[in-house]
């Protein structure tokens, strides 16, 4: 981002600069996922997806379009870093179904935050199960966010010598979310996982419409498919199935926030994925919390 452009981040999101503390990390990665939603709407309709700092700025910024994994951190990369925080890119895989020894390829992208020597996971990437405050690296405790409760754990899975896994614990116990390191990763790193993640076949996030938006008092919205639901801060849940592309778009638009075109041609194109995918079993999805009502990445 240059100047303009962090200016206009700044304004988007509300985030006033100061000190690189926690206080301020916290803030600014919950205005950060309250701004900009996660949604796989762009891997689903097959468009592009180039992860270079300008792409990523005028689409979720610009066009108000929203994201995945590589795309919001890496906006959150480019913004923690002009605030003058220390900051870098890990990668990790998902765990499918609780399955720690089925984790896949490292197409899961996350940052490290360093605050007086002591490093935290910071994650706006993980759609319904993201973390939506940072998590201190180290400490095996529960950690609290406004949504809900994460664990991290010294696991050991080839080729993660010394991993640590994030667990989400849910009514139904922990939910193993996805396994990381901390060995630096290099921007073609990244653009590697990023072509698997928006273009192989048998990536979820091209079979999977998935959306989040995490909201400052607690509540997140989540999108599955045909299913969306509302998660409040009591704890309760309202469910929606959508039956149509109209409907769809206006869920996009109003639950998410996200600016997408008035287009018949986009319509036909959703009627045509719901006619296909509408029906789903949310429980064949790549990572599953909180029931099977949580959209999570790839």
């Amino acid at each position: 981002m240059d100047a303009a452009q962090f200016e206009e981040y700044l304004r988007l999101t509300g985030f006033r600069p100061g000190r690189p503390n926690l206080k301020a990390l916290r803030d600014l990665l919950t205005r950060h996922m309250a701004a900009f939603p996660f949604q796989t709407l762009s891997t689903v309709l097959g468009e592009p997806v180039p992860i270079d700092s300008g792409s990523i700025f005028h689409k979720l910024v610009a066009q108000r379009r929203g994201g995945y994994c590589y795309e919001l951190n890496l906006l959150l990369l480019d913004a923690l870093t002009l605030l003058g925080f220390e900051a870098r890119p890990l990668t990790g895989s998902v765990i499918p179904n609780n399955r720690l020894e089925e984790a896949g390829a490292r197409t899961h992208m996350l940052l490290q935050v360093t605050l007086e020597g002591l490093p935290w996971l910071v994650d706006a990437g993980f759609g319904g199960l993201a973390p939506s405050a940072p998590l201190r690296l180290g400490s095996e405790k529960t950690q609290l966010t406004p949504h809900g409760q994460y664990r991290l754990e010294t696991r050991q899975l080839e080729p993660y010598r010394d991993g640590l896994v994030l667990a989400a614990i849910t009514d139904d116990g922990p939910q193993l979310l996805y396994i990381f390191d901390r060995q630096p990763q290099r921007r073609i790193d990244l653009q590697v996982g990023n072509w698997f993640a928006s273009t192989h076949p048998h990536s979820p996030l091209r079979t999977r419409l998935m959306a989040a938006r995490t909201l400052p008092d607690g509540s997140r919205h989540t999108l599955l498919n045909a299913r969306y639901t509302l998660h409040r801060p009591d704890g309760s849940r309202r469910v929606r199935t959508i039956t149509d592309a109209a409907s769809l778009l206006d869920v996009l638009r109003s639950r998410f926030a996200l600016n997408l075109p008035q287009t018949g041609g986009l319509q036909r194109r959703l009627q045509q994925f719901l006619d296909t995918h509408g029906d789903e079993d949310a429980g064949t999805q790549c990572t599953r919390g909180e029931g099977a009502d949580t959209e999570s990445h790839v």
